[in-house]
């Protein structure tokens, strides 16, 4: 295969999501957006449970209440009795319609209309027995109207839909002001220098083999290739985290940082370890050769490191000296270098050997993506 099919290498969106920074306010517009949705499902379950027991204690009460009413008027089968009756319940806010029967389930009397006459009303029916004596001698069953309350639930629904669209477009308004405007070179040089009092470690990975598995894989294979090595290297990221800077020339770069630098360097080394291991468990895999310097590294000294990773040699965590201190030391085995300057990565101290074998088990079972 010529060079320029090496050039022209197949670009996943992995790769290129890795060369662009994210959109400033996409985060939060994103967000905000599933914050008001949350927001929005957990109102409409309260409202919707507070409506349905207001009704019901509404209904109910009526029930018992015309239960209570109807009862001389039927020991004395008073007919003009009952109808007045009804006729006061149904003249209640919100009552569609009332009934009374017998035990026999003949109708005695009624006003309004229940549900079963008018199918396109929202209604809640509610029942009382009528007891005279000790026995039951009939029910009143009290048809409620929900629409009113609907109404007004639908109503605030519009109201809040209303207000999220205005806070999303006076956000929306505000981000492209915000992009528009001209950054100051003071402020910017400043915001620089309150980030770099974190500490920073830089942890470099030389894809070795990358070009060379180009050239011997067909396309499919290449690409299945890399849609595993980007889920791995998505699951180490979420297990020790890392602000990735892009891949350049084979190269794939991550940034750690940590108010203490040990953390910052003991991360940066499982991150490498990890990879490593992940990409063992393979028969057909990307080789890595791993560094880790200081944020402030010289370039003299990131290429004396890289010249020290050869393609196709075994696997190799790098440290630069500088990062290396008494509590570094407890957690992993170093070998020294001749250059002393760099020390390398034999492994890690118990427990972190025993976690990082678990995690690469984990690793190992997920499921693949799509590629």
């Amino acid at each position: 295969m010529t060079d320029s099919n090496h050039n022209n290498m197949p670009a996943s969106p992995f790769w290129q999501s890795l060369l662009r920074h994210p959109h400033p306010f996409g985060g939060t517009l994103v967000l905000s957006l599933l914050l008001t949705l949350a927001i929005g499902l957990q109102l409409h379950w309260f409202l919707d449970n507070a409506t349905q027991a207001a009704a019901q204690r509404y209904g109910q009460t009526l029930a018992n209440l015309a239960a209570e009413q109807a009862a001389g008027a039927l020991l004395n089968q008073d007919q003009v009795s009952l109808n007045a009756q009804m006729a006061d319940i149904g003249r209640n806010l919100d009552v569609a319609g009332a009934t009374l029967h017998d035990v026999e389930d003949r109708l005695l009397a009624q006003v309004g209309t229940l549900a079963q006459h008018n199918p396109h009303l929202q209604i809640a029916q509610y029942s009382a027995p009528v007891v005279l004596q000790d026995s039951v001698a009939g029910y009143v069953t009290v048809a409620v109207n929900l629409a009113r309350a609907l109404d007004n639930r639908m109503r605030l629904y519009g109201r809040l839909l209303l207000t999220t669209a205005l806070l999303v477009a006076l956000f929306w308004l505000w981000a492209r002001r915000y992009q528009a405007e001209p950054t100051p070179t003071k402020p910017a040089s400043a915001t620089k220098k309150v980030r770099r009092l974190k500490p920073r470690v830089k942890l470099t990975l030389d894809l070795l083999n990358l070009e060379q598995l180009h050239t011997e894989l067909n396309g499919e294979a290449f690409k299945q290739l890399l849609s595993r090595f980007e889920q791995q290297l998505q699951g180490v990221t979420a297990l020790y985290g890392g602000e990735s800077q892009g891949l350049q020339n084979n190269q794939l770069t991550l940034l750690f940082s940590d108010e203490n630098r040990t953390e910052a360097s003991f991360r940066a080394i499982c991150s490498a370890e990890l990879l490593h291991s992940l990409s063992e468990s393979s028969e057909l895999a990307l080789k890595l050769g791993a560094r880790i310097l200081p944020f402030e590294a010289s370039a003299n000294l990131k290429a004396q490191y890289s010249r020290q990773l050869k393609p196709g040699g075994t696997r190799a965590t790098l440290i630069s000296v500088k990062l290396l201190d008494e509590a570094l030391t407890e957690r992993c085995q170093f070998a020294a270098r001749a250059d002393q300057r760099s020390a390398r990565v034999e492994q890690l101290l118990p427990p972190y050997q025993q976690l990082l074998i678990n995690q690469c088990n984990q690793l190992c079972q997920a499921p693949a993506s799509d590629a």
